[in-house]
């Protein structure tokens, strides 16, 4: 087989790998592949070692010990056909998961008069979750939370997780919580509203904690607490610490140190490209074993012919040359509902900071 055939049937095989990957592959098949791979280069290697060097005393037999370093040196494509079917399969995994996700998502959109407002029911409630979009322990570690800044600094806060407001405006779904229920004594409330799905989040101040909670305050705490966990796809790191870091900043304490362990995501399933990148180099260390133990390095001079004898007179011919083919919380006992509660009958002077992920 020539060597510019060779190539192109590499080629080919790599170009395979990434397509067939990205239509049809998952981790447990890139898993396979790299096994695959790996038999494959356990076999040649073993070939390898059966045709010693001592045993290629003819021409056929240095022949075929070529052959065995040829199909040697085709293992690191072996190993990059292997990548390329594992990166494929991943981008075919986040496709397959974001159409499921998005075919889960049958959620209307909520319109301010229809949330279930969780402090009319509960006075030590604050955030109301209707499409189940944070679990019930970030719900309770931000009820603890407000509950402290209302008692303590007299900030009365209601809390919105949705997945999609109406019209996706979330600025007048804001507002009209506000006008509805009077959020805050002292026209001082605050109003937090998420809709997951539309990719949109507002902080919606009080007349009067508009000189606490600047609407520069709140774009900037936005941009340093929830975007990046957003980005991420962690709602409720993004809530927790934001409702942490408001608390905070009111109170003029240190803001919480968002860490980076808190926005790491679980991959997708499957081979490790670690393990690639380290069987290449096993690879490159048995390559040079391989050459000595099995004399590769002077398999060429075995195929020349034995020279025979010359006159004096004619210089000996050249020898041939041939070419060398990769925070959780714990879990609270669920407190005792406590009795209703209700609003101060705050007022909203339109305050506040919307962000978009």
């Amino acid at each position: 087989m020539s060597g510019k055939l060779k190539a192109i049937i590499i080629i080919a095989v790599l170009v395979a790998a990434y397509v067939v990957g990205s239509t049809a592959g998952d981790g447990d098949m890139a898993q396979m592949v790299f096994y695959a791979v790996l038999g494959v280069w356990a076999y040649v290697t073993l070939g390898s070692l059966s045709a010693k060097k001592k045993d290629a005393e003819t021409k056929e037999e240095a022949k075929k010990l070529l052959q065995w370093r040829g199909h040697y040196a085709l293992v690191p494509a072996l190993l990059l056909a292997t990548l390329l079917f594992t990166f494929g399969s991943r981008s075919h995994e986040a496709q397959q998961a974001a159409a499921l996700l998005e075919a889960a998502d049958t959620t209307e959109a909520w319109m301010a008069e229809k949330i279930p407002m969780a402090h009319l029911q509960d006075s030590m409630a604050y955030v109301s979750n209707p499409d189940g979009v944070v679990s019930d322990a970030t719900v309770e570690r931000m009820n603890r939370t407000l509950r402290k800044m209302d008692t303590l600094l007299n900030v009365e806060t209601a809390v919105i997780i949705v997945n999609h407001v109406q019209n996706a405006d979330i600025e007048n779904f804001a507002q009209a919580i506000f006008d509805k229920y009077g959020i805050g004594r002292s026209d001082r409330g605050l109003v937090m509203v998420m809709a997951y799905r539309d990719k949109l989040f507002r902080l919606h101040t009080g007349r009067e904690l508009e000189a606490d909670l600047t609407d520069a305050e709140c774009s900037r705490l936005e941009q340093q607490y929830f975007v990046p966990a957003m980005k991420a796809d962690k709602p409720d790191t993004a809530m927790v610490y934001l409702t942490e870091a408001i608390s905070q900043f009111i109170q003029k304490k240190q803001l919480p140190e968002l860490q980076p362990s808190s926005l790491m995501t679980e991959g997708p399933k499957g081979l490790n490209l670690i393990w690639v990148f380290v069987a290449f180099l096993v690879w490159v260390f048995s390559y040079f074993f391989m050459s000595r133990k099995a004399g590769w390095s002077q398999a060429s001079s075995l195929l020349a012919p034995p020279q025979q004898p010359r006159p004096a007179s004619v210089p000996p011919a050249a020898p041939v040359a041939h070419d060398d083919e990769e925070d959780d919380e714990p879990e609270e006992k669920p407190r005792d509902k406590g009795p209703g509660g209700t609003y101060g009958g705050g007022r909203s002077g339109g305050g506040g900071a919307t962000t978009s992920w």
